[in-house]
């Protein structure tokens, strides 16, 4: 069981506090934590080199039409 969000619930004193811990947990979850299931990895980093990968195929793609 994962501890972490259930405490920003338990020590969130409003809906501000509960937004911004929520918002801090998130950019930590996708940006800094390290995913088992992702080969280690981080979800953004998997995120933006799908990207480039995608943009690299499209351009190529569009070259092959012309």
């Amino acid at each position: 069981m994962r501890l972490y969000p259930l405490l920003i619930l338990l020590i969130s004193f409003s809906i501000k506090e509960l937004k911004d811990d929520v918002r801090d947990y998130m950019k930590f979850y996708n940006h800094r934590r390290f995913h088992e299931a992702l080969k280690y990895k981080k979800p953004m980093e998997i995120y933006h080199n799908s990207l480039a990968i995608n943009t690299k195929n499209y351009d190529d793609l569009d070259r092959k039409t012309r």
